[in-house]
């Protein structure tokens, strides 16, 4: 069984340096922040990293060249082959880099974000020329008269909505300790099933040293004593690759937690520092649904009290209105937090 938390980031890790956007070190950057560490708790050295993107342990292959072993293991995959054989084109020059699509508009990135209150269509992007030429970016609906402002005008709306997403101090402190106590009930199990893995390739060890007498004293030869060795190294091999896929990686729990404080402090400072692509994944966290932008009589924005706003799960700890139930238990947490 993988690790429930480190092996959805190895998989990250993969897909991040087959979409030919990132070096090796960028995309393993981009997969710590998130929580990804060697066992020792520290960032991933780089011939960690060179090994871990070779390995063809993660799409359930045992390759050992010294034995002649090539063989389907007996465990889920953390990743496809296919996804593998792009690394490895990219890592090798042979893919070409991914070019950005022509609607990824460094100048804007709120597109795919923002949608129009009056069609509830995603916005365009484009800029207009002034009076003494110079140009003044726009956010625009594709349908003329619904929506047209300054893309000034929306960024800075923006980012006040994500400060506005301040999280109440008690009641980050519950969400942290619904993250501990899943992250605890998934370590248990690891654990367990590690010891469970240990004892078997104990057994198989004394096995093979069994078979190994057998054939020192002439009772097993030849084929029976090939085919026996072969299967008892097989299953090892299997083993082993198991303990080596759980003990590759490690969450730092208290290091995540205390990573998810500052993120949750500082969305706006994270985005104005992130690159697109980077600006572009946290508004999908944030705002999964989009955002709408009102046209006001006054003047128009975003909506902070807005059903955008309130479906995200930022808004369940920044809003006090919102029970601590939905904090404890919301849907996908297992088990949920119980007596708090």
């Amino acid at each position: 069984m993988h690790d429930a938390v480190a092996a959805p980031l190895v998989a990250r890790l993969f897909e991040l340096v087959a979409t030919g956007r990132y070096s090796a070190a960028g995309a393993v950057r981009e997969v710590a922040t998130q929580g990804l560490r060697s066992k020792s708790g520290g960032p991933l050295k780089p011939e960690t990293l060179r090994g871990l993107l070779t390995n063809p342990l993660y799409y359930g292959r045992i390759i050992l060249p010294k034995w002649g072993f090539d063989l389907q293991g007996d465990f889920d995959p953390i990743i496809d082959k296919s996804l593998f054989d792009r690394v490895q084109s990219v890592r090798a020059g042979r893919a070409p880099r991914a070019v950005p699509r022509k609607r990824n508009n460094a100048q804007f990135p709120l597109r795919g974000t923002v949608r129009c209150e009056q069609c509830g269509e995603f916005v365009t992007a484009g800029s207009s020329r002034g009076k003494k030429k110079v140009l003044y970016p726009y956010y625009r609906c594709a349908t003329a008269g619904h929506l047209n402002v300054r893309k000034e005008t929306v960024d800075a709306d923006f980012l006040r909505v994500l400060d506005s997403l301040q999280p109440i101090p008690e009641r980050l402190e519950l969400a942290k300790q619904v993250f501990r106590e899943v992250w605890s009930s998934r370590k248990v199990s690891a654990i367990s099933e590690a010891g469970i893995v240990k004892k078997h390739l104990r057994d198989l060890e004394k096995q093979k040293d069994r078979v190994l007498v057998s054939m020192s004293e002439g009772r097993l030869m030849g084929n029976d004593f090939s085919k026996v060795y072969e299967r008892l190294q097989a299953e090892i091999a299997t083993c082993e690759s198991k303990l080596k896929l759980e003990q590759a990686v490690e969450l730092d729990i208290e290091d995540a937690l205390g990573y998810l404080g500052y993120v949750l402090h500082n969305l706006s400072t994270i985005w104005e520092e992130k690159d697109l692509d980077g600006k572009q994944r946290l508004q999908q966290i944030v705002f999964p649904t989009g955002l709408t932008w009102k046209n006001l009589a006054d003047k128009g924005g975003f909506e902070p009290t807005g059903p955008d706003v309130s479906d995200s799960f930022y808004r369940l700890l920044a809003d006090s209105s919102v029970s601590e139930g939905v904090v404890v238990g919301p849907e996908g947490f297992e088990p949920p937090t119980k007596g708090l």
